[in-house]
C-alpha cells in the first residue's frame, strides 16, 4: 500500500524539490525536524530561525514554499510572526503550517484567524505525516492533526454552524444583543485588548470587563474564539459589521 506522502505527490515531477523554512526556539528540535525532513528528496529545508524576529527579516528574502512555525517562541510569539508575515508588502507566497505543542482552543483559532493554513501537534505528527502535510499545504490543502480536526469539527457543530447542528445557531431564537454590546463584540473579534476596547468606546476597564462577560453568559461561550465563530455565523446570515469588513 503506498503512503500518503505517495499518493498526494502521485502524477508530479519526481525531481521536483519544495522549501521549507522552519521557525523553532529549540534548537536540537529544529536539528532533528531539518534531518527528518531532508531525507525526503521532495523536500529541502531552506533556512532555520530561532526567533520570529529573525524569521521576519529574513523569509522574504528566502522565500520558501513553506513555513513551518512553533508558536512558543522567545519575543513575539509565533501566531504573531504569522499576522506579521501575511502583512508583509510584497506579499508572502508561503503555506503556513503550525507545528506546536499547544491543543487549546484559543491557540488554534488565533492561529488560523492570523493566516496559518493548517496545524498539527508536535507529539501526535510522525516524520512520515509531518512530511505529507508539507506537501499537502504546499497542494493547497488544510492539514491538522486528527484531535485538531475533531475539535474545529466540534467547534463548529457547538456554535451551530455545521447542518445539522442542533445549537443555538440553528435551533431556537438567536440570543439578542444590544447596539452597545455588538459594538463590543466586534472589537474583541478585531483584536483589541480590553484597555483598547474600553479607549475606543471611552468607558472604563471594568465596565469593558462586565460588557463582555454578560456578551459570553448570553452567547453561552467562554473565549475570544467562541465570540469570533459566533460573530462568523451572524454575518453567514446577513448581519451588517461596523468595525470589520470581510
Amino acid at each position: 500500500m503506498s503512503s500518503r506522502l505517495e499518493q498526494i505527490t502521485a502524477g508530479e515531477n519526481p525531481a521536483k524539490t519544495h522549501t521549507v523554512a522552519l521557525v523553532e526556539d529549540d534548537r536540537s528540535n529544529a536539528e532533528l525536524l531539518s534531518i527528518s525532513i531532508n531525507q525526503c528528496s521532495r523536500l529541502k529545508v531552506a533556512a532555520i530561525y530561532l526567533t520570529a524576529e529573525e524569521a521576519l527579516r529574513d523569509l522574504p528574502k528566502v522565500r520558501p514554499e513553506v513555513v513551518l512555525m512553533d508558536i512558543q517562541l522567545p519575543g513575539m510569539d509565533g501566531i504573531q510572526c504569522v499576522r506579521e508575515l501575511r502583512s508583509l508588502t510584497p506579499r508572502l507566497s508561503a503555506r503556513i503550517l503550525m507545528l506546536t505543542g499547544y491543543e487549546d482552543y484559543d491557540a488554534l483559532f488565533e492561529s488560523l484567524k492570523a493566516g496559518a493554513h493548517g496545524y498539527l501537534l508536535k507529539e501526535d505528527t510522525s516524520t512520515e505525516a509531518l512530511r505529507a502535510a508539507i506537501v499537502e499545504v504546499i497542494r493547497r490543502g488544510a492539514p491538522f492533526s486528527p484531535g485538531v480536526a475533531q475539535r474545529v469539527i466540534g467547534f463548529f457543530h457547538a456554535l451551530g454552524l455545521a447542518a445539522g447542528s442542533e445549537t443555538l445557531g440553528s435551533t431556537g431564537s438567536p440570543a439578542h444583543l444590544s447596539a452597545r454590546e455588538e459594538q463590543f463584540l466586534e472589537l474583541l473579534v478585531v483584536g483589541l485588548s480590553y484597555k483598547q476596547i474600553a479607549d475606543r468606546l471611552a468607558v472604563s476597564i471594568d465596565s469593558t470587563r462586565k460588557h463582555l462577560q454578560s456578551i459570553y453568559r448570553k452567547l453561552h461561550i467562554n473565549s475570544r474564539s467562541e465570540a469570533t465563530f459566533h460573530w462568523l455565523s451572524r454575518r453567514r446570515s446577513g448581519a451588517s459589521s461596523n468595525y470589520i469588513k470581510m
